[in-house]
């Protein structure tokens, strides 16, 4: 009940919990931001989802495997999400510019998948880059954000070139930008 580890565990519970809380309201402060982009509530919810979906496959799996949630992979959430979010903005962008040129929604998508894709994929290399001396790193929260920001970028490229492109080329595309 009291001493120096009761007051570490008390600290290490709060900290979890406000990272927690600071994910949830990024994504709430960027849900809306996204939808005013898109002009479109459906259509900024459907544009969420690959950039949420590879930190909820990351994190899934952490718990599928028993891995416990720690400072470290909770603040790779939050970051991971704001560059997938840049991301999908630029594709969302060119996408946006091919519509407005009066093409359809397949000719928009192969224009950003043309324009964005290196881009997108050097931005993921350096992220990457700058994290692997990290993951080598005797410090193991260190070690393990480093980990989790290589795997939530990994997912975060794939859904920004094959998921995103695809729900614009799909039923939902049709509503997007429109």
């Amino acid at each position: 009940l009291t001493g120096l580890r009761a007051l570490v565990e008390r600290a290490h519970h709060a900290l979890i919990s406000d990272l927690v809380y600071s994910f949830v309201a990024a994504f709430g402060l960027i849900t809306p931001v996204m939808m005013l982009i898109v002009r479109g509530v459906f259509s900024g919810l459907v544009l969420m989802i690959p950039n949420v979906l590879p930190v909820a496959f990351v994190f899934g799996c952490m718990g599928w495997c028993g891995v416990a949630l720690d400072v470290a992979s909770v603040l790779t959430a939050s970051v991971a999400l704001g560059i997938a979010v840049d991301d999908t903005l630029h594709f969302v962008t060119w996408y946006f510019r091919g519509r407005r040129r009066g093409m359809d929604a397949t000719s928009a998508t192969q224009m950003a998948i043309r324009t964005c894709t290196r881009p997108i994929i050097h931005t993921t290399l350096i992220c990457t880059a700058a994290m692997a001396p990290f993951f080598l790193s005797d410090f193991l929260p260190t070690s393990k954000f480093a980990l989790l920001m290589i795997l939530i970028l990994a997912g975060a490229i794939i859904g920004d070139l094959i998921l995103l492109p695809a729900f614009l080329q799909s039923p939902f595309g049709s509503w997007i930008g429109n």
